[in-house]
């Protein structure tokens, strides 16, 4: 798993530990679990076409 800065902080419960899950593609948060985004890699892809 690795830190991301795409989300500063949960808007759950406002934790700044956001995390990616390279198994799950996902970003969630560390501390109460809330994914935040799914499909994290085909986000960056369109990004970058941007």
């Amino acid at each position: 798993m690795q830190h991301t800065d795409l989300f500063e902080e949960c808007p759950e419960c406002h934790s700044g530990h956001i995390l990616y899950d390279h198994e799950h593609d996902e970003v969630f948060c560390y501390d109460c679990g809330l994914v935040l985004l799914r499909n994290y890699s085909f986000y960056i892809f369109i990004e970058d076409m941007q």
